[in-house]
């Protein structure tokens, strides 16, 4: 193969005869065309001269029609820079008209001076040195900043030819093509870890790692490309085979590969990792590099161990609470059941999941399961008793506390319950429902029998308190008479507890004025009442229906408390009524300005035979008598007092348009 040197002369040779037109026609199988003698002559020049081939020429056509599409410029110039001659695919380039060229100069040119004068050194040295000269200038073209590139060759003692590419796009390629590498460059090096590219083996000899590795491993770039080389010296040693073998399978099959291992850093710190690569194939379908990342998974990998051993916790706790648990969906489907509750019911885990929950309640309580479970989707939480019934057929009463169960977003996906068998309780609060009937049943029926007595003894001694005329007698059989009429008084209260807790509701509509009126005529007969100045404002307009004996029993027990406690000094003693009705419920207040209550005693008012103040002479029982009359009714009390002041009491009934059974009441 000829050498540079000897190729070079050749070319210059062959260029020489064509600028001359000295090219022997007959030998090389072309006439002398100076066009032509000047593509031919340059064509081994095109792609850094030497690297082009010479073409025959027969192939003069398409030789030319290639030249025309390379180069935007052929110059032929003398050494004082005069254009001899040239080829233009583009005149823009020559800021000059092409009839204008020949004859004209580069010091004519309308280059900046500058250009100029860097055509002319470059121009200068090519023919004095032998050696091809490359530059590059720009040019202002109709506002818009070209690039050039040029290379000059010498042809002749005093001339060269001079070869200039337009390189404006592939500049702007060059420029873009950096910004992007050098964002590229910024991404990696700002990733969260390390990137990598390293050789084809399973210890992985390193090609290139990018500036985050530092932040992860503690060794900078340099280090670990210099000093350590393998991605290997820095995993665990207990973790190696593992990452070998995954990294043998990957690169076998020439599949993407997914790895969780730990490294030790320089700082000797174990550090959990999550290593995702792949392989790159060359044209052979050789694979010629792995690429990839890794990540800091330790804190990730600590949560899931917590959550992992939280969730065991959290599974042990379920399994083995003495309480069932069920998760149900909004359609109602089981979709969690506990072990306990499988053993509350007799079915086994895979019989209750997808079974619907009512499937599980006892016919007259799914009403009430139904409504409960309603709830849930409407975000309420509470507790309320049904019967279920388990896989035998045996009927059994279940606490069931449930709360809806949310998702990320907050959506309601289901219900949650938890199940207490309250069977054995139910037992024994029916046992002691069966006693408490009984002794109520002994009061009611002792305190008729012993009115009996009393309404005789209370006869005699009025009898007897007409004929004595002694006076220290009559004294005595007053202190008897008054003795007798608490006696009565006492069974009249013990009667109306019997009354409220074993009678049964007779729901009617209610007239308050006339219920207010006839308690003010009972009550006509105490002591201070015409003292006492009443209002009353019934705002109540719309039919309410409950049971009109137990009303009139708890408003006459307030307004005798009312009047009993009533302040002497008070120079307008008063007891104010209000009904109103608000949202679903009756509100009744019965407020006064007597001797009001201790704020210590306050909350042992409503229980049973107790006494508020030194002034009381009573059973004990009034306002024991006012609480049960009102939950009887499904309702609730509050009082506020102070001392001094007065007190109200104030009533909430539920509004009822048509009659309710008491267990009805109970759920309102």
């Amino acid at each position: 193969m000829p050498s540079n040197n000897t190729q070079l002369e050749e070319i210059k040779a062959m260029i020489s005869e064509f600028v001359v037109g000295n090219y022997d026609a007959k030998s090389k199988g072309t006439a002398g065309d100076p066009e032509l003698d000047i593509i031919l002559g340059s064509l081994n020049i095109l792609g850094d001269v030497l690297k082009t081939k010479h073409h025959p020429p027969g192939e003069e056509q398409l030789i030319k029609a290639v030249l025309r599409s390379s180069p935007d410029l052929i110059l032929r110039v003398n050494r004082a820079g005069e254009y001899k001659d040239f080829i233009a695919n583009n005149f823009n380039d020559l800021l000059i008209q092409p009839d204008k060229i020949k004859g004209a100069s580069i010091a004519t040119t309308p280059f900046p001076e500058q250009v100029k004068k860097d055509m002319l050194y470059y121009l200068d040295k090519a023919i004095g040195t032998d050696v091809i000269q490359y530059y590059s200038y720009e040019l202002d073209i109709h506002g818009s900043t070209q690039y050039f590139d040029a290379r000059i060759v010498k042809v002749e003692e005093d001339e060269a030819i001079c070869f200039v590419q337009n390189t404006t796009d592939s500049k702007r390629y060059e420029r873009r093509l950096e910004d992007n590498n050098r964002d590229l460059t910024n991404l990696i090096n700002t990733f969260p870890g390390i990137v990598y590219r390293c050789l084809p083996q399973p210890k992985r000899n390193l090609v290139y790692i990018n500036e985050g590795c530092g932040e992860l491993t503690g060794y900078r770039t340099d280090q670990m490309l210099r000093d350590l080389r393998r991605l290997s010296d820095i995993i665990h040693e207990d973790d190696r085979a593992h990452v070998e073998k995954t990294l043998l399978k990957a690169l076998s099959e020439k599949q993407p590969y997914r790895i969780e291992y730990r490294i030790i850093s320089r700082h000797q710190e174990v550090i959990k990792v999550f290593d995702q690569g792949m392989p790159h194939l060359g044209e052979d379908g050789d694979i010629i590099s792995l690429t990839g990342f890794i990540t800091d998974v330790t804190t990730r990998s600590l949560i899931e161990d917590a959550l992992i051993a939280s969730e065991s916790k959290y599974r042990s706790l379920v399994e083995n609470m003495k309480e069932g648990i069920t998760v149900m969906d909004n359609e109602q489907k089981i979709i969690f059941v506990n072990d306990q509750f499988c053993e509350m019911t007799g079915f086994n885990e895979m019989e209750l999941i997808g079974l619907k929950g009512e499937d599980l309640v006892y016919e007259p309580d799914r009403e009430l399961f139904n409504r409960k479970l309603s709830q849930r989707g409407k975000g309420v939480s509470d507790q309320y008793e049904i019967r279920l019934k388990t896989k035998s057929g045996k009927i059994f009463w279940d606490l069931v506390k449930g709360s809806p169960v949310y998702d990320q977003k907050g959506n309601i996906t289901g219900a949650m319950g938890t199940h207490t068998d309250m069977t054995a309780w139910k037992n024994v609060e029916e046992n002691l429902r069966i006693k408490n009937e009984e002794l109520e049943t002994f009061i009611y029926r002792a305190s008729h029998d012993l009115r009996g007595p009393i309404a005789t003894t209370q006869g005699l001694v009025k009898v007897a308190a007409q004929r004595s005329t002694n006076l220290e007698m009559s004294s005595y059989l007053q202190l008897i008479q008054e003795t007798t009429k608490k006696l009565e008084n006492i069974l009249d209260d013990l009667t109306q507890v019997a009354f409220i807790k074993q009678g049964s509701l007779d729901m009617t509509v209610l007239n308050f004025n006339d219920i207010i009126s006839t308690i003010k005529d009972h009550c006509s007969d105490q002591p201070n009442f015409k003292k006492i100045k009443f209002k009353v404002k019934n705002r109540v307009d719309d039919p309410i229906y409950s049971d009109e004996k137990l009303v009139e029993i708890f408003l006459r027990n307030l307004i005798q408390n009312s009047i009993k406690y009533f302040d002497k000094d008070c120079e307008n003693p008063t007891i104010e009524i209000f009904l109103e009705t608000l949202g679903g419920e009756v509100c009744i207040k019965i407020k006064d300005n007597g001797i009001g209550i201790p704020r210590a005693n306050q909350k042992k008012i409503f229980d049973m035979f107790y006494r508020g103040t030194e002034q009381s002479n009573g059973s004990g029982l009034g306002l024991y008598i006012v609480k049960n009359a009102v939950e009887k009714l499904g309702g609730r009390i509050s009082c506020t007092s102070e001392l001094g002041k007065g007190s109200e009491f104030t009533v909430y009934l539920p509004i009822s348009s048509s009659f309710h059974s008491e267990e009805e009441l109970a759920l309102m």
